[in-house]
C-alpha cells in the first residue's frame, strides 16, 4: 500500500455515495450523447468513444449546478464535426508546403512516453507577412503536423490531448488559437 493511501482519511457513506452519483449523471449524459450520433447524426450516424464524449461534456458542464448540459454538448460536437469534415484531410498546397519547408515547424521524434513531439519556432514566422492565406497555411501546417503525430500514437492509450510549450506568442494568432483548444 502507498504512503498516500496509508495517510488518506476514509470517505463518508455521504461522499462515497456522491461520487457514485456523479458517476452515474456522467454515464447517463455520455449514454444519451452517444445515443444521438450513433441513430440521429446527420449525414451518417456514428460511434463516438466516451472519452472524446467526456471531453466534450466537461467543457460544457453547468459547474454551479454541477449538471451535464446534454444539448450544448450535442451541439458543441456537432460543430466540432462539421469543422473536421471541413478541414480534414489538410490539402497540402504551395503555402502549406512552403510553411513546412523553411524550419518553422518541425516533428521531432518523440518523448519518453511516446508521444510525439512538434517544434514550433515562433522566430522563423515572418511578421511582416500577415496575408489570410499565409496565416491560413500555417495553422494547416501545423494541425497537419498534429495530425500526423496523432494518428501514429496507436500505442498510447492515456494522453488526453493535452499540449505544451514554452512559449506560443510568436506564432500567428489563429495557430496560436488552435493550439490551445
Amino acid at each position: 500500500m502507498s504512503a498516500a493511501a496509508k495517510s488518506a482519511p476514509a470517505k463518508s457513506p455521504a461522499e462515497i455515495e456522491k461520487e457514485q452519483k456523479a458517476a452515474a449523471a456522467l454515464q447517463a449524459a455520455i449514454a444519451e450523447v452517444q445515443t444521438h450520433f450513433s441513430t440521429k447524426h446527420k449525414p451518417a450516424p456514428i460511434e463516438l468513444a466516451a472519452s472524446d464524449v467526456t471531453r466534450f461534456l466537461i467543457a460544457r458542464m453547468n459547474r454551479k449546478k454541477g449538471l451535464y448540459d446534454v444539448k450544448a454538448t450535442i451541439d458543441m460536437l456537432t460543430a466540432h464535426l462539421e469543422w473536421r469534415a471541413k478541414t480534414f484531410p489538410i490539402q497540402i498546397t504551395p503555402a502549406v508546403e512552403k510553411a513546412l519547408g523553411c524550419g518553422k515547424l518541425i516533428a521531432h521524434g518523440r518523448d519518453k512516453a511516446g508521444r510525439p513531439v512538434v517544434v514550433i519556432t515562433g522566430a522563423k514566422f515572418d511578421a511582416t507577412d500577415r496575408t489570410q492565406e499565409t496565416q491560413d497555411a500555417a495553422c494547416a501546417a501545423v494541425l497537419l503536423l498534429i495530425e500526423r503525430g496523432i494518428s501514429e500514437m496507436k500505442h498510447v492509450k492515456d494522453w488526453d490531448g493535452t499540449m505544451t510549450g514554452q512559449s506560443l506568442h510568436s506564432v500567428p494568432s489563429a495557430a496560436r488559437m488552435l493550439l490551445a483548444c
